[in-house]
């Protein structure tokens, strides 16, 4: 770190004395100012307007006093998924060297950090100040009263103008619309059926022959891999399909009976851990993976690696409008209760959400040889180093947004009812 602790509080504590003189002199300079005319408000009405420059001298005041106690708790606690933490650690990076605040990373398999958090909380202990992890695990914390709401947190001006951000308003992730905030997003213009395959049994004919999602039902395509198919169970008996079954369901092009189709045409191997599912179609017990987002990366590394395994794209086909996903550990933040450290919990939640944490995050995470960091939801940020496939649209409202509406959080359960009562049926669960 290229400042101590001791440094950072000095140098704010004497901006601090500056900025407040400055304050009260401009504010006691002329008793009677002139008027000035209002300009007619342009934002949303929920929005807040641009801070004037006593109010923002005012907020200037209030962060160096927040960036001076959060470096005196000098550490900030994050418990993340392997997605999150590893995709977000840069841009922590460049935090934790401008506050000059150690910023300590808690991971492993998701659930396992999940567990660990709702264990550390029903004993009193409150280890963490920042969670990211997808929505379903995100609401277990939620369910036993473990976050705090965001937007009371919200300080900079950057963070509460709505109008800087998509469609004017915060991508709420919760049902309640004010613990779990989503900062990204990509767009999806490929194919909506998630899948991976080992490149021995699957040739690049047998690949130009899928045109579109429901060519895996074609005749040709159940004949030739029926029973050479391995898909990751849905929820509860496994989270690593969650999105991916939701997505099939909730796309107007698809539905639930191409689900239920699809889940029983190919007498398929059931699993529930990436890893061993990746490494199993890599080393060619299976030719196909279905409804595994994590596994298919994992199978597009190795093969990049020299494995004989690839993840399936495909072009949007005829008729399959462009969606928004939201639901990844690495898009959306949350603050559990009664956090270690107060002051670093709220400077690094608004400085993430800031023009300048959000600029970090779309040159910065998931940078790694074929990944691309995901979108910011902001609209006055730099495009940096984003998929141009994967951006928004400018001036574009997506009417489908996958795992980012919060209305949905119910719908999905449902749906995730639906696949796992297929499941069942078919596993002979009862």
């Amino acid at each position: 770190m290229k400042s101590t602790t001791r440094t950072i509080r000095l140098l704010a504590k004497a901006g601090l004395a500056t900025l407040a003189l400055a304050v009260l002199a401009a504010c006691g300079s002329d008793p009677t100012p002139t008027p000035v005319p209002t300009a007619t408000p342009t934002s949303p009405p929920d929005a807040t307007a641009t801070p004037t420059p006593d109010a923002m001298a005012l907020f200037e005041v209030e962060w160096a006093e927040l960036a001076a106690a959060a470096a005196d708790e000098g550490n900030l606690v994050i418990a993340a998924g392997g997605s999150g933490a590893r995709d977000s650690r840069p841009v922590w990076d460049l935090f934790q060297e401008k506050y000059g605040i150690e910023v300590l990373i808690t991971t492993g398999k998701s659930n396992d950090v999940l567990q660990r958090l709702l264990a550390e909380q029903s004993s009193d202990r409150f280890e963490v100040d920042l969670f990211m992890m997808d929505i379903a695990k995100q609401r277990q914390v939620l369910e036993v009263g473990g976050l705090e709401a965001l937007e009371p947190m919200f300080i900079h001006p950057e963070v509460t103008d709505l109008s800087l951000w998509y469609n004017n308003q915060y991508m709420w992730a919760d049902v309640e619309r004010k613990y779990v905030i989503g900062y990204a997003a990509t767009v999806n213009r490929d194919s909506i059926v998630t899948a991976g395959y080992n490149t021995d049994f699957v040739d690049e004919a047998d690949i130009a022959r899928i045109k579109v999602d429901k060519d895996f039902l074609a005749p040709w395509f159940i004949d030739k891999f029926k029973g050479n198919v391995l898909m990751m169970a849905p929820p509860p008996y496994s989270t690593a399909g969650g999105g991916a079954y939701y997505t099939v369901v909730k796309h107007p092009s698809l539905g639930r009976e191409f689900l239920d189709e699809l889940m029983r045409a190919y007498d398929p191997v059931w699993e529930t851990d990436n890893r061993r599912a990746c490494d199993n179609i890599a080393q060619g017990k299976h030719a196909w993976v279905f409804f595994g987002s994590t596994v298919n990366g994992c199978l597009d590394e190795l093969g990049k690696e020299g494995l004989p395994s690839a993840e399936f794209e495909l072009e949007a086909g005829p008729g399959q409008q462009p969606f928004l996903s939201g639901g990844s550990s690495a898009m959306q933040i949350s603050a559990p209760i009664k956090a270690p450290n107060a002051a670093a919990q709220q400077l690094a939640v608004n400085w993430l959400l800031s023009v300048e944490g959000q600029t970090a995050n779309n040159e910065l995470a998931n940078v790694r040889e074929g990944r691309y960091p995901r979108p910011s939801l902001r609209n006055d940020v730099p495009a940096g180093k984003t998929d141009p496939d994967q951006r928004r649209d400018p001036g574009v409202i997506y009417e489908l947004c996958i795992e980012c509406n919060p209305d949905e959080h119910l719908e999905s359960i449902a749906i995730y009812e639906f696949a796992a009562s297929i499941y069942e049926d078919m596993v002979g669960i009862r």
